[in-house]
């Protein structure tokens, strides 16, 4: 007698600021990762309408995020930015898919909690008890933030060496975490500076190249306190009282990519 073929499940899955930096490196490790997907919608603002794009091995273009386009689809992706993600999630919702959001725009949203898939599989190898889980109704997560679950896994994995009694982090922030932007700023600056000529301050309000930043100018939109509270929020939301919450730090490096770390423990003997 012949089995019937199991079929694998597949995944219709939109990707909100697909034209961002996030949005792209998301749409590669999707690929890469070989995410059962049956369809790619790429989502994004009307300065990126109509940009030929390639899913796979298919060329496809970049659509309005309209509700009609988070119709059917099981995951939306919100990589755009905090304001972008705040006008759409809602109809994306409301189509019946599951949003997962990497501005952290619904940070604070009732009944949205922050994940580390990471995180949670960590613990549960240690503990060997299941982590805490959402319950059916739950339809949204914010994605934790990087630096929260290098901290998290770093932390959990370090408390083997022996008991923690102090511990500090440094963080250096690269400017492609405020997108393309704020990587054209530091290009131009350093361009500027070797030319002698005035530097472009419109993102960061302040001297990036060659420079390590605290805070940024009066004019400018982003705070680094802000971003260094998220962090410290998000670390205790993954990891709870599994670990100590360390002394942060966050600085913005004159670097375009991948955040770097300075960190100090101290131990009981």
């Amino acid at each position: 007698m012949n089995r019937p073929a199991i079929v694998p499940h597949v995944f219709r899955v939109a990707i909100v600021g697909a034209a961002t930096l996030k949005g792209r490196e998301l749409k590669e490790v999707l690929d890469e990762k070989n995410f059962p997907v049956a369809d790619v919608k790429l989502l994004d603002d009307d300065e990126s309408l109509g940009q030929l794009d390639q899913v796979g091995d298919e060329a496809t273009f970049i659509q309005p995020a309209d509700p009609e386009h988070f119709r059917n689809v099981d995951f939306a992706f919100f990589a755009s930015d905090a304001a972008f993600t705040g006008r759409h999630w809602q109809s994306a919702l409301q189509a019946g898919a599951t949003v997962l959001d990497l501005s952290y725009a619904l940070d604070g949203e009732r009944n949205v909690s922050v994940r580390s898939p990471w995180i949670e599989k960590e613990l549960e190898r240690e503990s060997g008890q299941e982590p805490g889980h959402e319950d059916l109704t739950t339809t949204a997560v914010v994605i934790a933030h990087p630096v929260a679950t290098v901290l998290a896994l770093l932390l959990l994995r370090a408390r083997n060496a022996g008991i923690i009694r102090t511990i500090a982090a440094t963080i250096f922030e690269p400017v492609s975490e405020q997108g393309k932007r704020g990587m054209d700023e530091l290009h131009q600056q350093t361009v500027n500076l070797l030319s002698f000529t005035t530097l472009p301050r419109e993102v960061f309000d302040e001297q990036v190249a060659f420079n390590m930043l605290g805070r940024f100018g009066e004019s400018s939109s982003i705070s680094l306190k802000k971003i260094e509270n998220r962090i410290a929020a998000h670390l205790e939301a993954i990891a709870g009282k599994s670990v100590l919450v360390p002394s942060l730090m966050l600085v913005q490096a004159p670097t375009f990519h991948a955040h770097t770390f300075s960190v100090y423990n101290a131990r009981l003997r």
